[in-house]
């Protein structure tokens, strides 16, 4: 096998391993393989300060930001539920051991090795912190319908008088409704089969985020493949698995409303309709920048919310540019 091909097979594998979980959910392994595989922070910020730059872009990624981190955690208390039966005692404390352990390392790596301004860094951490406390007592029907209630207004505020801004934050603020009326007919139909439904759902998602049209792909199947499968089964598990991609689609929404491109997507326009050795080299420039652009991402959104209000200046630049 050609390095180039070796090369196109790990790039893949490292993509799926990216998108299927949810691109920008965090679990105990993603600060370390950004730490070995990722770009620098440097980079990403960046790339992310050239596409979050309009007070609106970024106001709605705060928004979804705060959808994230709190389901993120909350799906990591769930699947603690179903491995350890609950909470475990370390020291006398009470801890969800791989929630736990995942906020930990996430926010050592974000505060410690990250030359974002400590202020963001903090704050950052207090974010991610704040959900994995909440996190126990997270609903996931109320948490999806605050905040695309929340994520409507604030789109149809921040781009008042634009009618195509409207129509899709009303058409955002129907989606709860949408669930609520299917759930009154068709939830927990399938409750019996819930690992059946699961492994389904997983395996469609692994085949979306294999496909060369990431991050549309495992976005759209993942908010609707899976949101219905939590749906039918009323498995936890799935509805909140099923955020991970919800939140990048209403990011989405926010970039394709105000403007500004979507980094993720930036990001692989330079592998689309190359095949062979120039997909491989392609993908092995973009798998660095996106695994380093989500896991910054909530010191990535702080920064650049404070560099927009001139409470922060830019990335530092790296010692050899």
């Amino acid at each position: 096998q050609s390095t180039w091909g070796l090369l196109l097979n790990m790039s893949l594998v490292s993509q799926i391993a990216l998108y299927a979980p949810g691109p920008f959910f965090c679990f105990p392994w993603k600060p370390l393989v950004n730490a070995s595989v990722g770009d620098s922070y440097e980079t990403a910020y960046r790339h992310f300060r050239r596409d979050h730059a309009t007070p609106v872009n970024l106001a709605l990624h705060a928004v979804c930001l705060v959808f994230q981190l709190t389901a993120n955690m909350a799906l990591l208390a769930h699947v603690d539920q179903l491995v350890f039966g609950g909470m475990i005692s370390v020291g006398g404390v009470s801890v969800w051991p791989i929630a736990a352990v995942t906020a930990a390392l996430w926010i050592a790596y974000l505060v410690l090795w990250t030359p974002a301004p400590m202020a963001a860094r903090l704050v950052a951490a207090v974010c991610i912190a704040g959900s994995y406390v909440f996190a126990p007592v997270a609903h996931g029907l109320e948490l999806e319908s605050y905040v695309l209630y929340v994520f409507s207004a604030t789109l149809a505020l921040g781009l008042f008088g634009n009618f195509r801004a409207a129509t899709v934050a009303g058409l955002w603020a129907l989606w709860p409704g949408l669930w609520a009326q299917l759930d009154s007919r068709y939830g927990g139909t399938f409750a019996a089969s819930t690992a059946t439904v699961a492994a389904a759902t997983g395996l469609v998602i692994l085949a979306a985020s294999a496909s060369p049209k990431v991050p549309e792909a495992p976005a759209i199947l993942g908010a609707l493949v899976c949101r219905a499968a939590a749906m039918v089964t009323g498995a936890p598990v799935l509805l909140f698995w099923s955020f991970a991609f919800t939140a990048p689609l209403l990011q989405g929404t926010s970039h394709k409303l105000t403007g500004e491109a979507a980094t993720l997507i930036n990001l692989n326009r330079a592998s689309t309709g190359k095949s062979g050795d120039d997909l491989a080299a392609a993908r092995a420039v973009k798998i660095p920048y996106e695994w380093a652009h989500v896991t910054f991402f909530p010191a990535l959104a702080v920064h650049s919310l404070a560099q927009s209000f001139g409470l922060a200046d830019g990335a530092p630049k790296r010692s050899s540019e």
